[in-house]
């Protein structure tokens, strides 16, 4: 049995205690500090269920879009969504999955410009 304990003489000096008979992180660790971190920066940090199903406007403030272009992803067929009555609904996972892939799609496309600069000697 692990034993966690979350000591503060403030709020922005708070310590993460863990023991379980021996030195060593445990899986739950490094979520925590980012969490701590977060929160420590002023951010909000909100915890909800992947199968958390969210309105369009929810969903596009998570992606930092419109709701006019996330309604064109849904209709694209880009991000899966259901409908309940008339509106539509994005499960969390599904918004996840999109943002994970749309962001690795930059990250590779940002590194292609980068070696066409220098492989051009403009960088």
């Amino acid at each position: 049995m692990a034993i966690v304990s979350i000591e503060a003489a403030d709020a922005m000096n708070a310590k993460l205690i863990y023991a379980v008979g021996g030195p060593g992180k445990w899986p739950i660790y490094d979520l925590l500090v980012r969490v701590a971190t977060a929160l420590q920066e002023g951010k909000v940090i909100s915890l909800v269920p992947e199968t958390q199903e969210l309105t369009t406007q929810a969903a596009a403030n998570i992606l930092g879009v419109s709701r006019p272009h996330l309604i064109k992803l849904v209709e694209s067929g880009e991000l899966p969504f259901h409908k309940v009555g008339a509106h539509r609904r994005i499960r969390l996972k599904d918004l996840m999955e999109y943002q994970r892939l749309r962001d690795r799609g930059r990250r590779e496309a940002l590194d292609e410009m980068a070696r066409k600069a220098q492989e051009a000697g403009l960088y």
